[in-house]
């Protein structure tokens, strides 16, 4: 099961001007920090799952390389991709999706 913190901002760090609140730099930074953090358990959470059936042997921000025998390279494409697509238990409505290539190394699948 996977973990996290979730941290709010003070409140002093909104700012209102003219009935529009924006948020200070730090709150941004805060924000995006929490979506980085939800991202990444979302992609450890599925490279498991694909790591049951296919080794992986690199994962790059939110890429996942496996490496499968030629025969087997379109059944691993649509397995991958269907896990890449499912949302977690815990967001259901957690809009993913991917795009899945075959090559015969990293650079060929960019």
């Amino acid at each position: 099961m996977s973990a996290f913190a979730l941290l709010i901002p003070p409140a002093d760090l909104t700012i209102h001007l003219h009935r529009r609140t924006e948020r200070s730099p730090t709150a941004r930074i805060v924000t995006e920090n929490i979506v980085q953090a939800l991202a990444r358990i979302v992609v450890c959470d599925q490279m498991v799952k694909i790591g049951q059936r296919y080794p992986v042997v690199l994962q790059v921000h939110d890429e996942v390389v496996c490496l499968v025998d030629e025969s087997e390279a379109d059944e691993a494409k649509a397995f991958v991709t269907s896990v890449m697509r499912t949302p977690p238990a815990w967001a259901p409505d957690l809009p993913v999706n991917c795009e899945a290539k075959i090559g015969i190394n990293y650079g060929a699948c960019k």
